[in-house]
């Protein structure tokens, strides 16, 4: 019983750390909104639990008693309110585009490609220069030719070669998101395609400036580059 409640609690916080990166993403920051002047009151960020030492229970089963009982299903019940917390949470940020379904598609929440983060979004020295200066998106190692999906809904407005990215995908998601895919070998996509999230858009290479093959993903909002693992939701 202990450690399912453990496990419970663990997957809770798991989850709650989930919908705060979606509040994050529709201006939901740690549950509050801000609404012209008024400022909606903030979201309860969960209860808190019965204070219980869990080892002490290992330790010495002398101390599961009644109180303790008592305990475990005051705990218990502090857990289902979190969830239907969690839930009521999910609920809100889900629907607070009038278009929800549509943005939640067109949002580039997944992975473009599988393979290992060999460069962060951020301040760095360029490989081939050496100077430091941002480094706009991801750069995600995969062998070369291995397949590139969109992240999400939207509409191609550029495929093919763009100078140090070398063959490249830029896809329009609304909202103001669109997303970049650079150093392919191959690009299956044109210009004016209307693209569905997990489908094939182009193939891992290693054109224009690149050390390796590797996708470099970007994604920007209004043309301002931002950090893309802050979208993914996978």
């Amino acid at each position: 019983m202990i450690s399912r409640l453990e496990e419970l609690e663990a997957s809770l916080e798991s989850q709650e750390e989930f919908v705060s990166k979606i509040e994050g993403l529709v201006g939901l920051r740690e549950g509050i909104r801000t609404v012209g002047l008024e400022t909606e009151q903030p979201v309860k960020s969960g209860t808190q639990l019965v204070a219980l030492d869990l080892s002490q229970w290992k330790k010495n089963t002398e101390i599961f008693n009644d109180t303790a009982l008592k305990a475990v299903s005051l705990k218990t019940i502090d857990l289902e309110g979190e969830v239907e917390e969690v839930r009521d949470r999910l609920e809100r940020v889900y629907h607070f585009n009038r278009d929800a379904d549509y943005f939640w598609s067109s949002l580039p929440t997944l992975w473009p490609v599988r393979g290992w983060v060999t460069s962060n979004f951020g301040m760095r020295r360029q490989p081939l220069t050496g100077q430091i200066r941002l480094h706009a998106g991801l750069d995600i190692a995969s062998p070369k030719g291995s397949p590139v999906h969109a992240p999400g809904d939207g509409v191609v407005t550029f495929a093919g070669r763009k100078g140090s990215l070398g063959q490249s995908v830029i896809i329009d998601h609304g909202y103001g998101i669109a997303s970049v895919y650079g150093h392919g070998s191959k690009v299956f996509v044109k210009r004016g395609d209307t693209v569905r999230r997990g489908q094939l858009i182009a193939s891992v290479g290693s054109t224009g400036s690149s050390t390796g093959s590797h996708l470099h993903y970007e994604i920007r909002v209004g043309d301002i580059p931002v950090d893309p693992s802050k979208y993914i939701l996978e």
